[in-house]
């Protein structure tokens, strides 16, 4: 494990993921990414670091037209009420072959194991369609809240 600065975070990512080419890298990456680097080296409480797994078919205005996105965020609640931080890891799919699916979430920390929340992950319905498909782009993201 290595403690890493905040704005730091997005990079790492970055170098860390050059190609996400299924759900399952991504879900493996992330999960792999949030194991080995960390902005609190000793958590208060087990919801200041977690991530959120979400997905639903959007248009954000980006000349995209309407996409499925698989995200996972990362979410840390920082210390001394300095805010959270969110780097997200998101997925596009062509929303065509989605059949018009629900959106979804859940938090890593409703579970109490990673394996746990990553076999409900891959009990979804957008998971289960997705998973045999290629994306056709991924974005990383990160922003303070």
């Amino acid at each position: 494990m290595q403690v890493i600065k905040p704005e730091d975070l997005e990079n790492k990512l970055k170098n860390y993921i050059h190609e996400i080419n299924s759900t399952d890298e991504a879900i493996n990456q992330i999960i792999k990414y949030f194991h080995e680097f960390k902005v609190i080296e000793k958590l208060d409480f087990e919801e200041q670091d977690m991530i959120l797994f979400q997905y639903g078919i959007h248009d954000f205005g980006e000349g995209h037209g309407k996409e499925f996105d698989f995200d996972l965020t990362r979410q840390i609640i920082l210390p001394n009420d300095e805010g959270l931080i969110q780097l997200s890891l998101t997925l596009y799919f062509d929303a065509t072959k989605m059949n018009k699916l629900d959106s979804f979430n859940i938090w890593s920390s409703e579970y109490t194991n990673f394996d746990k929340w990553q076999n409900q992950i891959k009990k979804t319905e957008g998971y289960k369609i997705s998973a045999n498909q290629k994306p056709k782009r991924f974005v990383v993201q990160f922003c303070y809240v």
